[in-house]
């Protein structure tokens, strides 16, 4: 199979799937005899010279995966640097990490995420060339010590997955939420679900997390378990340093209202919490007591809160205008547009807040 793999790292750097028998060193057809390749149909008397094909490009990237895993390290290394510029190269990156030796991995782990900017990872519209570290860890059932030094190292201070993330990068964060939580907790500072529901897993690994933001895109159709909010209010009661709290309902039918209860009552533990972005997920007028209680006794250094698209009518603004007024500090910036109120309540709201949006 070498000399297989030898014409198809070659075919590939040269974007080819086609192959002649000068491409090898030896009998081409003996090589069919394996299966990775077939003999391309003579449709012409005029075709000069037999060719050969892979049944699909699948091969072609596995083949190509094989001859750099089997190369001297040097090799490899310069092939995957060029991975940030070449996101074509993932899957073939990940064919290799499948196929080189254990004690081999955490130097390509660490070369991945020097191509790739792991610790730069920052805010994207889709999922991102740094998540390719993510799918690569996602499989393993044990991080070695080793590889967790060397992830350290190149820790990211936020990470966001998106809708259009694998479950692979899904599980990629829930193991490196576990790497972090034991090598190094304060590292990460910022996490951001967009449009993602990500599954009772990885909000336990997220657990004790020194997290100071966090941005929820709820999916269009949200269906989250009991067992799962319960883990993500679990976990938000942990992130004692938080500071920014943000759910966006994304014209979502919105929360349960049960669940919308346990997700709300967790933060009753984030003392430090300085914004409150509650938008689209319709609190209505019967979640302002949640909320309510909240504002009176729990974050006292809130400075923002947005509670704009939650159907909400006057009465419910009226019960936020009285707890508002129970604090000892003021909302410096207060959002209840896009809700449905009369004019006496605008007027009332602007007492209590330093600025007020309301269109």
């Amino acid at each position: 199979i070498r000399p297989l793999t030898q014409a198809a790292y070659a075919a590939y750097q040269s974007n080819r799937a086609i192959f002649t028998a000068k491409d090898f060193s030896v009998d081409p057809d003996l090589i069919t005899q394996i299966g990775y390749l077939v003999k391309d149909v003579q449709v012409s008397r005029l075709q000069p010279e037999q060719r050969y094909l892979v049944p699909h490009r699948t091969f072609l990237e596995f083949l190509t995966a094989k001859y750099l895993a089997l190369a001297e390290q040097d090799e490899r290394d310069a092939w995957l640097s060029e991975l940030k510029d070449h996101w074509e190269r993932e899957v073939i990156t990940e064919f290799i990490w499948g196929l080189i030796e254990d004690e081999e991995k955490t130097h390509m782990a660490d070369v991945v995420m020097d191509a790739t900017e792991f610790k730069e990872m920052g805010e994207s519209d889709d999922c991102p060339p740094s998540h390719l570290m993510l799918r690569l860890i996602g499989g393993m059932n044990q991080v070695p010590e080793e590889m967790k030094e060397v992830i350290a190292q190149h820790l990211p201070t936020r990470i966001s997955l998106y809708f259009n993330c694998s479950a692979a990068c899904v599980d990629g964060a829930t193991v490196l939420f576990g790497v972090i939580s034991k090598v190094k907790p304060t590292a990460l500072h910022r996490i951001r679900f967009n449009e993602r529901n990500v599954g009772s897993a990885l909000w336990m690994a997220a657990e004790h997390l020194r997290i100071q933001s966090f941005q929820w895109g709820l999916p269009y159709h949200l269906m989250m378990t009991d067992d799962e909010v319960e883990a993500a209010s679990r976990t938000i009661a942990t992130w004692v340093a938080l500071k920014e709290f943000t759910i966006d309902g994304l014209l979502s039918s919105g929360l349960s209202r049960e669940h919308l209860r346990q997700l709300i009552q967790s933060l009753v533990h984030c003392s430090q919490l300085e914004t409150l972005q509650l938008k689209g997920i319709k609190v209505q007028d019967e979640g302002m007591d949640i909320i309510g209680a909240l504002l009176i006794t729990s974050i006292p250094h809130l400075k923002q809160l947005n509670l704009r698209d939650n159907n909400l009518t006057s009465k419910g603004l009226r019960r936020l205008k009285d707890c508002l007024a129970q604090r000892t500090t003021k909302i410096n910036t207060l959002d209840v547009s896009w809700n449905k109120y009369d004019a006496a309540v605008v007027k009332d709201l602007k007492e209590v807040c330093d600025r007020l949006f309301y269109e």
